[in-house]
């Protein structure tokens, strides 16, 4: 299910006792923190089939019906069309009814609510924040030994993809050698090399095959903001490679001169490239390329992708075997195997 808010911050949960529900005595949704005229989104496809204004209790409320009967209630702003696809705008949190403050309610019900008692009211209701569950990434974090402490912007780039994804991010401290520099006529071909003589080993020796994206993080060394894709790495997939070094930037036009951080979008932007090839999604621009033409920096933007990535993704296959059969469909098995036998007798 699609989650309601692009950050979930819940102020009562399901199931908590609250005299206010007469019939159950229980709070029989979940109530999220949100600013008024936050965007609310779609759970599913799902149609109308209540819309309340100004209800003494729910205040604006939408009630939708798809394969569970939904009500949004204390909203500010409430669409007007009757159908909606899961992701679609519903409208925007507000603070009308029986509200104590801005936030959203969110009950999600499978019985008639009217045959629902403080005995049985589990089997009636459905906390909503199960359906919610963001989907699990792990992520190997490669970083120059000179490197402080990154906790902290790990943190943020695990922010920004709540709820859609949690992210588990190792991180591995190591200078990596031999860096090749990005030349636009041969940026393509240009990590081939590098790919096979330090990545590859490094992947075996780390096991990160085990991981769903790779990150290689160069700081201060110009030239080296490229990418590979997963099946540029001798079938070790799914993995996405990227480098660069853009961990701050200047400043346009500031006097005196001064940086900005960028680290947390320039992964997140990169790691919706990874998203995209993972998932196997074509952007919905224009059908031919992963993504690159739609999201950028812009955190909104990005924002929209990691969305449209849950809502249309499949995930990779996790079983050995079937990681297997994706790498004989994506290249030479026989490649693939000589490659790994070459590096588990260390040799390159």
């Amino acid at each position: 299910m699609n989650p309601p808010l692009e950050k979930m911050i819940s102020t009562q949960s399901f199931g908590e006792e609250n005299s206010s529900y007469a019939q159950t005595g229980h709070h029989v949704g979940v109530d999220l923190h949100a600013e008024i005229g936050t965007t609310v989104y779609a759970p599913e496809k799902c149609t109308v089939v209540n819309t309340y204004s100004n209800h003494p209790t729910l205040g604006n409320c939408l009630e939708l019906q798809g394969t569970y009967t939904w009500r949004y209630m204390h909203l500010d702003t409430m669409e007007t069309k009757q159908d909606f696809n899961a992701g679609d705008k519903l409208g925007t949190t507000g603070n009308t009814g029986m509200s104590t403050g801005p936030h959203l309610h969110i009950d999600c019900r499978k019985g008639n609510i009217a045959d629902a008692t403080p005995d049985n009211f589990r089997d009636i209701f459905i906390d909503p924040m199960s359906l919610f569950e963001s989907r699990y990434i792990s992520m190997y974090m490669i970083t120059p030994d000179s490197w402080a402490s990154a906790d902290e912007k790990i943190q943020e780039l695990k922010d920004f993809f709540q709820p859609y994804y949690n992210l588990d991010i190792k991180v591995i401290k190591k200078t990596l050698n031999n860096v090749p520099t990005q030349e636009s006529s041969t940026s393509k071909w240009i990590a081939d090399w590098y790919i096979e003589n330090e990545i590859f080993p490094l992947v075996v020796q780390e096991s990160f095959p085990e991981a769903d994206v790779l990150c290689v993080v160069h700081e201060d060394q110009l030239g080296t903001n490229w990418g590979i894709r997963r099946d540029r790495i001798h079938g070790v997939s799914p993995i996405q490679v990227f480098m660069g070094e853009h961990t701050s930037r200047p400043v346009m036009n500031s006097n005196p001169p001064q940086r900005e951080p960028v680290f947390v979008p320039y992964i997140a932007h990169e790691v919706c490239h990874a998203l995209f090839d993972l998932y196997d999604i074509s952007d919905p621009v224009d059908g031919s390329e992963n993504g690159v033409h739609w999201f950028d920096y812009e955190e909104q933007n990005l924002k929209s992708a990691v969305r449209y990535v849950y809502q249309n993704g499949k995930p990779f296959p996790k079983s050995r075997v079937e990681k297997l059969l994706y790498a004989t469909k994506n290249d030479s098995i026989l490649k693939w195997l000589y490659m790994w036998i070459k590096v588990l007798l260390g040799k390159k």
